[in-house]
C-alpha cells in the first residue's frame, strides 16, 4: 500500500515545498518510490524551484491530455495539474474529474507526498483526511504557531486520526526548535487533544 503524507502549516512561506522535495529525495535514495503532488499555484511552483524540463515521454500521453505534468527528478515524480485545484469549485467539474483521474495514486508508489502550498482551507483539510501522515510545518514566529494551532482545531472538529508530526523550520539552533515544539505540543495536547511527534 502507497503511504500518503501530507505536508501543510496554518500560513505561506514556512518552507513546504522545500520539505516535499527532501523528504521525496530522501525516501528514494533509501531505495523507496516517491511522488509528489503539488498544486500549480502563483509564488509555488515546484518545477520552477527545481528547474524542471519538460521532457518528451511517450507513456504520459494519457495523464498530459487531462492536465497532468507528471516529470522525474532524480527518481522522483513530481505530478501536477495545469489548473489549480481550487480554481475547480464544482467537484462535477469535467477538468477536476479527469485531473484526479488521472493523478489517482495507481502507480505503485511507497509514498506519496501532498504539498498543500497555495491550497485553501477546504483542499489542505481534505489533503490531511486523505493522509495517514500529517507533517504540520511551523517557524519560531507567533504568527505562524497561531496559525497552525487554528488548523489542528479544524482538524479536531473534523475528526482527524493520523498521526501527526511537527518540524519547526527557519530556526537558527536545534535547541530552540525542540523549545518551540515543547511548548507547542504541551498547548496542543491540553486544549486539543492531539499528540505531536517532533
Amino acid at each position: 500500500m502507497t503511504r500518503i503524507m501530507t505536508i501543510t502549516s496554518g500560513m505561506a512561506q514556512v518552507g513546504k515545498t522545500h520539505l516535499a522535495v527532501n523528504i521525496a529525495l530522501e525516501l528514494v535514495r533509501r531505495g523507496r518510490f516517491a511522488g509528489i503532488f503539488h498544486d500549480v499555484v502563483p509564488g509555488a511552483d515546484v518545477a520552477a524551484l527545481l528547474e524542471l524540463q519538460d521532457l518528451p515521454d511517450p507513456q504520459q500521453d494519457e495523464a498530459q491530455q487531462h492536465g497532468v505534468i507528471r516529470q522525474g527528478y532524480q527518481g522522483i515524480d513530481v505530478v501536477a495539474c495545469e489548473q489549480s485545484l481550487g480554481a475547480c469549485v464544482c467537484g462535477n467539474d469535467p477538468l477536476y474529474l479527469q485531473c484526479l483521474g488521472a493523478i489517482d495514486v495507481r502507480d505503485g508508489y511507497d509514498d506519496f507526498l501532498l504539498d498543500t502550498s497555495g491550497m485553501d482551507a477546504g483542499l489542505q483539510l481534505a489533503c490531511c483526511h486523505a493522509a495517514a501522515i500529517v507533517i504540520l510545518v511551523i517557524t519560531p514566529q507567533a504568527d505562524s504557531q497561531a496559525e497552525a494551532f487554528a488548523l489542528l482545531r479544524v482538524l479536531s472538529v473534523n475528526d482527524f486520526s493520523g498521526q501527526l508530526y511537527l518540524l519547526v523550520n527557519k530556526s537558527e539552533y536545534t535547541i530552540d526548535s525542540k523549545d518551540i515544539y515543547d511548548d507547542f505540543s504541551r498547548l496542543v495536547k491540553h486544549h486539543l487533544g492531539f499528540e505531536l511527534v517532533y
